[in-house]
C-alpha cells in the first residue's frame, strides 16, 4: 500500500542522499545463480578520502522470505579480509529482505576507503534469490 502523501512527504523531506555505488544482479531463471555482488570503493572526485554512510543490500527471493543471513565481506586494497560477519536481512515483503548498516553498527565501515571492497554472499540461499542489490552511500570528505 501506498503512504499517504503527507507522511511521503515529510519522509523526504527527513531522507539524507548520498552518492554511491551499486551493484545489481537479476536472475533471469532458476539456473542463473546469484552467489555473491561484489563493489570496489571509489575515488572521490577531488582526490579526497571519503567517508561511508551506509551499507545496504536488498533482496527479492523467487518464494516467501525466510530470515536467513548472507555474509558481508570487507577487504583492503590489497585483498586481506579486514571483517566479515553475518548479517541478518529482515523481511520487509513476502519476498523481499532489506538491511541497511551504518557506521554505528559496524566500526569497519568508518575505515572504508577507495579501493577496498565490499561483498555480498548468498550462500546456501543463492538459488531462491531472484533479484540483489548491493549499495554503498558515501561522502566526499573536505
Amino acid at each position: 500500500p501506498a503512504l499517504p502523501a503527507e507522511i511521503a512527504e515529510l519522509v523526504m523531506d527527513e531522507a539524507e542522499y548520498f552518492q554511491g555505488v551499486q551493484h545489481i544482479h537479476q536472475a533471469w531463471s532458476r539456473y542463473n545463480r546469484l552467489e555473491f555482488l561484489k563493489l570496489t570503493m571509489p575515488r572521490s572526485s577531488d582526490g579526497n578520502s571519503i567517508r561511508v554512510k551506509a551499507i545496504q543490500v536488498l533482496r527479492e527471493r523467487q518464494s516467501e522470505a525466510k530470515s536467513d543471513p548472507f555474509d558481508l565481506i570487507v577487504r583492503d586494497e590489497l585483498g586481506a579480509v579486514r571483517y566479515k560477519w553475518a548479517a541478518e536481512a529482515p523481511v520487509v515483503g513476502s519476498n523481499i529482505q532489506l538491511v541497511t548498516i551504518s557506521p554505528t553498527d559496524h566500526p569497519v565501515i568508518r575505515q572504508l576507503r577507495a579501493g577496498w571492497e565490499v561483498e555480498v554472499q548468498f550462500g546456501q540461499s543463492s538459488c531462491f534469490v531472484r533479484f540483489a542489490s548491493l549499495s554503498v552511500g558515501y561522502i566526499e570528505r573536505q
